[in-house]
């Protein structure tokens, strides 16, 4: 049965007389396997959060610029910068 499980949620496991382990969710037995042997843990070396801008030469060429035509790169209207300065 597929469970949504998130972080916080309080599960209740259950070792039944006859040595069966059973997990409950919400009222609800959910699906479980026994591992063979403890995972080993993940390396702490590996980010998990690539970085914004790589240390690599010609890292900063690769980023997009508006094209000298573009809308942002238009002048204000001139009137309506003159009733601006003029305030």
């Amino acid at each position: 049965q597929p469970a949504t499980i998130c972080k916080k949620d309080k599960v209740t496991v259950e070792e039944r007389l006859d040595g069966s382990i059973h997990i409950r969710l919400r009222g609800k037995s959910l699906n479980h396997e026994i591992l063979p042997k403890r995972p080993k843990r993940a390396s702490q070396t590996i980010p998990w959060v690539l970085p914004a801008m790589p240390n690599q030469p010609g890292a900063l060429e690769s980023v997009r610029r508006p094209a000298p035509d573009h809308p942002w790169r238009q002048p204000i209207l001139k009137s309506a910068l003159s009733t601006y300065r003029s305030h």
